[in-house]
């Protein structure tokens, strides 16, 4: 059978700390999960049987029905997500609370009966793994139940064209290390509590060479510092991809 490679959507989900809880506990966070998940599919308008989805370790991993337009879903990411959630972790008897780091990716992808691959599979997990989503979950407060991560594409496609619902100061640019001669990722975190600080974005449009965060080459060997627009954090070592989720 003849394998063709196609443009998709991927959606990426973690849940925080999953390993403390005990059997019975992760069988409910992962229900929880899936039907957070099922919810933002539904009123993105996915067609359920056009959407591949595989539960990975401590997450999920979603090939969304091609037919769902980007911004479409981007804004039920920004809407239904966190309603979803917060009524769990307010309603404990309907689903088990979680936090989750999600990432949103576009790129081509090989898939058959048996499994998905690709190197932009590859990046979307590295961005779900890197330091600066893991700490922005870990420090964000108790009323906040997820992180939202765009890859460069999504950003290009769906942010900063400013599609109605989609709050392009909102977003904050993140690079993460090359590591094993990989290339530098760029990813853009949704950050809606720091709307409005660092540069403001250009009037250009977003074909400009101006447009705001863009940055230039990592530090040589990816020094472990991770730019966020305004600041540095250190640390900003990604672990061994494998593609699978850790909590």
């Amino acid at each position: 059978m003849t394998v063709v490679p196609a443009r998709r959507t991927m959606l990426l989900f973690d849940i925080e700390d999953s390993q403390r809880h005990h059997d019975a506990g992760q069988q409910a966070i992962r229900q929880t999960l899936y039907d957070v998940v099922g919810a933002l599919l539904e009123e993105s308008g996915a067609d359920e049987a056009a959407c591949r989805t595989e539960y990975r370790g401590d997450g999920l991993f979603v090939l969304v029905d091609p037919a769902v337009r980007l911004p479409a879903l981007l804004r039920q990411l920004l809407i239904t997500l966190p309603e979803e959630l917060a009524h769990r972790r307010q309603n404990h008897g309907h689903g088990a609370p979680v936090r989750l780091r999600v990432v949103l990716h576009r790129g081509t992808v090989v898939e058959d009966e048996n499994d998905v691959v690709g190197s932009t599979l590859n990046s979307a997990f590295r961005l779900l793994d890197s330091d600066p989503l893991r700490s922005s979950l870990r420090g964000a407060g108790p009323g906040t139940d997820f992180v939202l991560c765009v890859s460069e594409t999504v950003y290009d496609d769906a942010v900063w064209p400013g599609h109605k619902g989609i709050d392009r100061e909102a977003f904050r640019q993140v690079v993460v290390p090359a590591k094993n001669g990989s290339r530098v990722l760029t990813g853009w975190l949704y950050a809606p509590e720091r709307r409005g600080q660092g540069a403001e974005p250009s009037e250009a449009g977003p074909d400009s060479a101006a447009r705001p965060g863009q940055t230039g080459p990592a530090a040589p060997g990816g020094a472990g510092v991770v730019n966020v627009k305004g600041a540095q954090v250190s640390g900003g070592h990604v672990g061994t991809l494998t593609n699978t989720f850790n909590g």
